[in-house]
């Protein structure tokens, strides 16, 4: 999710789908905000900066939007290492729902660490913060029941919106994620354990994960190191996209257009399913410059298919 700029401009392109569906601003924005748009970050920093972003954004379209009480849907992921059980006695006396806090405890320990990565069982996580939010204490408080109100309540509503959103499938999941070979720790034992064959990069590790947030037959949008198309470390990868999913398009860039990344990169969109049409690629590593020459070019392309650089193939 990073600052949010990608949920920004994606409020905008939806509005105007939801402006040719009949629906006046005010409404358009609401909806957007409830049912569309989807975030998570490891950073409090970063998710504070998409909070207001996307509220913003939101507001410019409906003055009165910050009165109406809405939330968006993102957050930072929190973990759960200082809770050691959900279960309190005389509050939580739901035996199902307590499963599905002891589940998420267990899961989010480290969550700091492994982000994303994550994987969530398909439960009903908004039943279960409503379960959180109507639990009352019957007798007499005690030491144990006041911790859990003051301390576990509050981090177990903020794990169950979260596990809400990793529990979902998205039509489109977009992001551009770390670059890093070097693991440590939590994550290092977290992609070794799940994701071996697809480790050579922690980005790899995203480009393969990210597809189990997917709907069948939506889309997954990358700006990675463009190394994962060409060498031995990533051919596990790269077959597992050939055979099973799609690249529905891929712009290659120049080796040192993007100066923010320090590395060779290209942007693309991977489809969670078997595509019949050709995919759409733009090698535009023959043009040297930053971004704004990589635009233009890729614009060009687009225009005039007949241009050596562009390619419509399997």
């Amino acid at each position: 999710m990073g600052s949010g700029h990608i949920l920004v401009y994606a409020f905008d392109v939806l509005m105007e789908i939801y402006r040719e569906c009949g629906y006046v601003d005010r409404d358009a924005a609401q909806a957007i905000i409830e049912n569309n748009l989807f975030g998570l970050d490891i950073d409090n920093r970063a998710y504070q900066l998409a909070y207001f972003a996307v509220m913003m954004k939101a507001r410019s379209y409906d003055r009165r939007f910050l009165t109406r009480k809405i939330q968006p849907n993102v957050t930072a992921i929190i973990e759960t290492n200082a809770i050691s059980q959900f279960y309190c006695e005389g509050v939580t006396n739901d035996n199902e729902f307590n499963k599905i806090g002891e589940y998420l405890i267990k899961t989010y320990k480290n969550a700091k660490e492994v982000g994303s990565l994550i994987s969530v069982e398909g439960n009903d996580y908004v039943e279960f913060k409503e379960y959180i939010d109507n639990c009352n204490v019957s007798g007499q408080i005690t030491m144990e029941s006041n911790n859990w109100y003051s301390e576990v309540m509050p981090t177990m509503q903020k794990v169950a919106k979260q596990a809400d959103i990793m529990a979902r499938k998205y039509c489109v999941v977009s992001t551009n994620p770390p670059y890093m070979n070097k693991l440590e720790g939590e994550l290092k034992k977290v992609v070794i354990e799940k994701y071996k064959a697809y480790s050579g990069d922690l980005f790899s590790v995203f480009m393969y994960r990210n597809f189990d947030y997917c709907t069948k037959n939506g889309y997954s949008a990358f700006m990675t190191p463009f190394v994962w198309m060409f060498i031995k470390t990533y051919e596990q990868l790269r077959t597992y996209i050939i055979e099973q999913k799609s690249i529905i398009t891929l712009v290659q860039m120049e080796y040192s257009a993007f100066e923010e990344a320090t590395v060779p990169i290209c942007s693309f969109v991977l489809k969670n399913g078997k595509e019949c049409k050709n995919g759409l690629y733009i090698k535009l590593s023959e043009f040297k410059g930053g971004m704004e020459v990589q635009r233009q070019k890729v614009i060009e392309a687009l225009k005039d298919k007949s241009c050596n650089y562009f390619y419509n193939e399997k």
